[in-house]
């Protein structure tokens, strides 16, 4: 009785935390790009503006420093040849920060519907873990009910994840590209497939558990 008492418990705890992320999720991860995107917010949080990382295009704008950074060619100009233990020269970091605000339609659908739609994602998955995790507190979890919610977490995940990254990604590039900016940066951005991976694995999962349960509906309707 008291083993059971505490799993209910645990089980308790455990779908207050997954309400509580959830919450916290839908208001930074869905509301925030929501009232960005559209300029209805104000301040550091729910202003309309985003941060993007990039790398400089070197050959174009090089850092500098007072006094410059050693160079291997320049000591071999001035040495006449470089001898071994003298392939040794220092650079600074070539990333930058690019700051954006007051986007146009595509950088606004690319960088503020990716960041939407990834927090929607989180959001969806993490109401069917709710629901998954209450079924188990109720004394029923090992259901057909479950397998489907477990299936339908894993293609949230893996379709709608990767259409956010894919966003994203586009609406980096649309700020890359921008006149002003091109010269000045490389034109990459990273392309995360994490969202497959684990959608993937929510799916193996899914399978595993759809065995589980149709093994225990042949065990309790064997005669």
């Amino acid at each position: 009785m008291i083993r059971k008492t505490g799993n209910h418990l645990t089980l308790w705890a455990i779908q207050a935390l997954i309400a509580i992320a959830a919450l916290i999720s839908f208001i930074f991860g869905v509301l925030q790009p929501l009232i960005s995107g559209f300029g209805w917010g104000r301040g550091p949080i729910f202003g309309s503006s985003v941060t993007l990382h990039a790398n400089l295009n070197i050959p174009f704008v090089r850092p500098y420093t007072e006094p410059a950074l050693p160079s291997i060619y320049e000591r071999q100009e001035r040495t006449n040849g470089i001898q071994p233990g003298d392939f040794i020269e220092m650079s600074l970091p070539n990333g930058v920060e690019i700051w954006v605000r007051d986007f146009d339609l595509r950088q606004g659908i690319g960088l503020m519907g990716g960041q939407t739609l990834a927090g929607a994602v989180i959001v969806a998955s993490l109401v069917l873990l709710f629901l998954i995790v209450n079924s188990f507190r109720q004394g029923h979890g090992f259901t057909r009910t479950n397998t489907r919610r477990l299936l339908l977490t894993g293609l949230i995940v893996a379709v709608g994840g990767e259409i956010a990254a894919l966003l994203f990604y586009w609406g980096t590039l649309q700020i890359l590209n921008h006149p002003d900016i091109a010269p000045y940066v490389l034109q990459e951005a990273d392309l995360s497939f994490t969202p497959l991976l684990v959608g993937a694995g929510v799916l193996l999962v899914a399978e595993v558990f759809r065995h589980g349960v149709n093994l225990q509906y042949d065990v309790d309707h064997t005669i």
